[in-house]
């Protein structure tokens, strides 16, 4: 078939296909930069249901448990595992704080200090301390350290809470 014969050809050639064509690429290109920039792509109500419904597998003394994200307080690194402390008891597991870290982001845990991630829905106070950091205490009544160099991580969660600007500044 020749060049000038081929009807997808013809096709591209039009304004309206050139122009539709770029706005879909355009959407793709700003929907990959998004997903690059650590946007979420999915409606609030989307990410709430993914966090209520989301459930942790691992293995324990032979067998694979698995946990509602919802129930874990915290992670803590203890050596070359990690502690998930769940509102019943703490669990180890053989995985690195960081790459657990990465893990359980998308699920609403954040990094607050170089040994411990937590869940955001578990935090109930921040206070501030003399040295820079914060004394965070989660639900069950742990109280955990906000070291100077995950602060900011913090300061992004309570932009979303009512009367804590005291946090930003």
């Amino acid at each position: 078939m020749g060049r000038g014969r081929d009807p997808l050809l013809r096709l591209c050639r039009t304004t309206s296909f050139r122009s539709s064509a770029l706005v879909n690429l355009l959407r793709v290109a700003g929907t990959r930069n998004e997903r690059s920039k650590g946007f979420p792509t999915m409606s609030a109500r989307e990410i709430q249901d993914q966090k209520a419904a989301a459930r942790i597998a691992f293995k324990a003394k032979g067998s694979i448990l698995l946990l509602d994200l919802a129930d874990i307080s915290a992670v803590q690194a203890e050596g070359n595992y990690v502690s998930l402390r769940h509102r019943t008891n703490p669990y180890l597991v053989h995985e690195s704080l960081s790459s657990m870290a990465e893990k359980l982001k998308p699920y609403g845990f954040i990094r607050i200090h170089r040994s411990v991630v937590v869940n955001i829905s578990a935090v109930e106070e921040i206070q501030p301390l003399p040295t820079g950091g914060y004394s965070l205490r989660v639900k069950g009544g742990k109280e955990y350290l906000v070291t100077r160099t995950y602060k900011h991580n913090l300061r992004d969660l309570a932009q979303l809470w009512v009367g804590s600007e005291w946090v930003c500044g």
